[in-house]
């Protein structure tokens, strides 16, 4: 059984909304008024557009990041100064991008089915950034760097499984600086952070994207008997991955990796939540 995919809109023209209503319809994608209560056992929240005219703009989406923070936004303006200003003091956060209406309402419609998949397809990474925000707020610099720097690698899909030396070697630090810093920020070692990672952002591209574990590796430049001895050598009592398994393998696989890195059973459990919201 598919989830149904639902993106929250908060538009304050009528056409605009129905223009965006057509295009999300073409792509599969529930739409929700932000007036409207979200029904969570329904909809599966995968994105936000909001209009900058609409008065309490930044509020909203500063509470839907709160509740949402894996999920991207998608800012819809028309060229003014105003906007120019909300978009200064909102794009620098992850997962946020600007749609300028156009006239062109042919273009218009291709360039914002084309911004809502290329968010769309980065959850499993902002989900990823999220919960290391939440485990390590202050984790080293270093750190924060060389888990950006294997995602990136990871996004890439170069093929073969990514390494400590090329991590580090990507992220501009030394790989016993970076092990160092993983030991006193109580995470595991470089190799083993790598392992993990790789499999929650397998996993959570495979529940993501709906996609079997195979498709969800290949993505990513792996194979499916590598994520599958991840699985084995990490979490040994999950036997079920992708299909209609993957958002409890998900969740059980964030669940181990927060109580590895210290975290007590109430903290791991919000890790999880954050992660998965």
């Amino acid at each position: 059984m598919r989830t149904e995919k639902a993106v929250i809109c908060c538009i304050a023209s009528g056409a605009a909304l129905n223009r965006i209503t057509a295009v999300c319809e073409a792509e599969g994608w529930r739409v929700i008024a932000g007036t409207q209560l979200i029904p969570s056992t329904l909809s599966h929240v995968v994105a936000m557009i909001h209009d900058l005219e609409c008065s309490d703009a930044v509020d909203t989406i500063c509470g839907f990041r709160r509740s949402y923070p894996g999920r991207p936004v998608l800012l819809y303006c028309r060229p003014t100064a105003i906007a120019a200003e909300i978009v200064s003091r909102l794009s620098r956060v992850s997962g946020i991008a600007t749609w300028v209406q156009t006239r062109d309402s042919k273009n218009e419609h291709v360039l914002l089915a084309t911004l809502l998949r290329h968010l769309i397809s980065q959850i499993p990474d902002f989900s990823i950034r999220t919960l290391f925000t939440f485990i390590r707020p202050r984790a080293p610099v270093c750190v924060v760097a060389f888990v950006d720097a294997l995602l990136d690698r990871l996004e890439d899909g170069r093929s073969g499984a990514p390494h400590v030396s090329e991590i580090a070697w990507r992220c501009g630090f030394g790989p016993w600086v970076v092990r160092r810093a993983c030991q006193s920020a109580l995470l595991p070692a470089p190799d083993r952070l790598i392992r993990w990672v790789t499999l929650i952002y397998t996993i959570a591209l495979a529940e993501s994207e709906q996609l079997s574990l195979a498709r969800a590796a290949l993505k990513i430049g792996l194979n499916d008997k590598h994520i599958r001895n991840l699985r084995s050598s990490l979490i040994p009592q999950v036997s079920r991955l992708a299909g209609s398994g993957a958002h409890d393998a998900l969740a059980h696989t964030v669940m181990r990796f927060a109580t590895l890195c210290g975290l007590a059973y109430e903290e791991a459990n919000a890790a999880v939540s954050k992660m998965l919201a």
